[in-house]
């Protein structure tokens, strides 16, 4: 097999609602495997953005969708059904073996339930904890999210953070300077600047480089030029933005990094921090062999 690529960020919902939709998605862009957390309940619709970060190249673009991701989930009520959504994430994990590796959303704004995450791990191995502040209001600097912090250690298990503010980045970079023993990935490269301008070493903090949207090829420059590609990740976000998943491969391997830097971006990092195994995906990639689970 030749380069390995896995899409690290994505949602079970428009184009990866179902099995056969997923393995189109992957196969067509012959990505391996795809990071897969809940997203619009049940939802089969794909979105498409604005392309800010080619207008607005080296701002915080993530800004403007940040609040418009807010005012959807407060419309539609998102929110109860993330526990529903792990599970159908957990049923499609089952529907492909070898191509999806689950994340468990968890939500903060209440505590963190140490005890019902343990029973889903023992049930689900989940790959990582994923926490989304425009969803869900809890501090990185409070009591919940370090308690999920302790959870992820003891699981080895990144955590992956969709973050609202500059404070936030801010305070993630403190706190990921304290615990050098947990993996931290940042979604969109938001608060680049913060964690460039960290004090401390913060080497367990990774980047996920999602969508073209929302990252321009500037803002992923300065996060290679200052972390190096051994933090950055692959990203579609997928439905957010059309394309996302090509248009995230295609900026890679047209750029001007090594080829070394190329394959440990488009895949070879995550493999790294999750431990996969790449051999296990079926050597046809056989759409017709996946059957769809109950919704």
């Amino acid at each position: 097999m030749g380069r390995v690529m896995i899409d690290g960020h994505a949602h079970a919902c428009g184009d990866l609602l179902s099995p056969e939709g997923i393995l189109r998605v992957l196969d067509a862009n012959d990505v391996d495997k795809v990071v897969l957390v809940p997203g619009e309940h049940q939802s089969a619709t794909t979105y498409g953005l604005p392309n800010l970060a080619k207008y607005f190249p080296a701002a915080e673009v993530a800004n403007v969708t940040n609040a418009m991701t807010r005012v959807v989930v407060r419309a539609t009520r998102s929110i109860k059904h993330v526990e529903a959504d792990n599970e159908f994430v957990f049923s499609l994990t089952r529907a492909c073996p070898g191509r999806v590796l689950q994340f468990l959303w968890v939500m903060l704004r209440h505590g963190f339930d140490a005890y019902s995450a343990e029973e889903r791990h023992r049930a689900w191995q989940f790959k990582g904890l994923k926490v989304h502040q425009c969803w869900d209001s809890f501090d990185v600097r409070g009591e919940a999210f370090s308690a999920l912090v302790d959870f992820a250690c003891r699981k080895d298990l990144p955590i992956f953070a969709h973050l609202m503010s500059a404070s936030q980045a801010v305070g993630l970079a403190e706190v990921a300077a304290r615990r050098l023993d947990t993996v931290f990935i940042v979604g969109h490269l938001y608060g680049l600047e913060h964690f460039v301008r960290s004090s401390r070493p913060i080497p367990n903090v990774y980047f996920d480089f999602s969508c073209p949207d929302i990252v321009s090829g500037l803002r992923l420059k300065a996060a290679v030029d200052k972390f190096g590609a051994t933090r950055l990740l692959l990203g579609s976000d997928a439905p957010y933005g059309r394309e996302g998943l090509a248009r995230g491969i295609s900026r890679i391997q047209v750029s001007d990094y090594s080829e070394s830097d190329k394959t440990l971006m488009l895949g070879g990092n995550i493999a790294r921090l999750l431990r996969v195994r790449i051999d296990d995906v079926p050597p046809n990639k056989r759409i017709e062999q996946a059957s769809r689970p109950a919704q």
